[in-house]
């Protein structure tokens, strides 16, 4: 029995020494891999400097904006045929032969074919609300009425009196708009250019800013552009195109062209 407690006591000595052992090689750090954090203080401020402002939220965003009042170069006018008759078939026929005579008066005036489009084309019954058909008590069809639209543009504004006149004198007895425009190849060039002083707008309003932070330099960063509108100008004179009234005047006055720009820049 005595012998057993020595052997137990020598094998718990043994072991509390192997244990002893590898903590203290865990102490050591040999062949163990330990997670090291990065220090605070002047290694993470470098991260914000002058250069990253806009990291740390500092950046100056501007919007610019471009605005010039040009006098609109073409007009697009819009005119149509109306005709009534007992049969949707006559009404329809009677109403293409006259806008064949209009379209026809348009070309003579100098409107390029290309430059005609039918907007629309309808025809539908007209009622007598005070008859009633013999069928369910209805009101009664007593015609037709048949409806022709054509969206005319007119690339010199100048020649708008002439094409109206035109448009009437051959059977146009409904005008549903005229305004005037800039046309694309001038409207690019003005957008660019209204384009380019909104960006220089931005610039001197993000620049003011600076001045006032005591900023040295400011650089852009991004650039959005914003939307832009060049509204047409309507007119309307539906008494001045009565038939065989003198040239009916045009006067197409000016419009608007505008653009605006959105400007993030950095600054040291």
């Amino acid at each position: 029995m005595n012998k057993q407690r020595l052997l137990l006591t020598a094998l718990l000595i043994i072991l509390l020494i192997w244990t002893a052992g590898c903590v203290d090689q865990g102490k050591q750090g040999t062949g163990v891999d330990v997670p090291i954090s990065a220090p605070t203080g002047a290694g993470v401020l470098e991260s914000a400097s002058p250069h990253n402002t806009l990291a740390a939220g500092r950046g100056i965003v501007v919007t610019g904006e471009g605005k010039m009042q040009v006098t609109p170069d073409q007009a697009v006018l819009t005119v149509g045929v109306v005709t009534t008759s007992g049969s949707s078939q006559e009404a329809m026929a009677e109403n293409s032969a006259a806008m064949n005579r209009v379209i026809s008066a348009l070309k003579r005036a100098g409107v390029s074919e290309k430059d005609i489009q039918t907007q629309s084309v309808n025809v539908w019954p007209q009622f007598d609300y005070s008859r009633k058909s013999e069928e369910g008590g209805l009101p009664k069809i007593i015609g037709y009425r048949a409806e022709n639209r054509v969206t005319v543009t007119i690339r010199d504004v100048a020649d708008t009196g002439e094409v109206v006149d035109a448009a009437v004198d051959a059977g146009a007895n409904q005008l549903y708009g005229l305004s005037f425009t800039v046309s694309d190849e001038e409207g690019k060039a003005l957008r660019t250019k209204v384009l380019q002083m909104a960006v220089s707008d931005a610039g001197e309003k993000a620049q003011a800013i600076a001045d006032v932070l005591d900023a040295d330099k400011i650089t852009p960063v991004s650039v959005v552009e914003g939307s832009r509108y060049t509204p047409p100008i309507y007119r309307y004179d539906v008494a001045a195109l009565e038939k065989g009234a003198a040239q009916t005047p045009i006067s197409p006055g000016e419009t608007e062209v505008s653009a605006s720009v959105t400007v993030t820049y950095d600054f040291e």
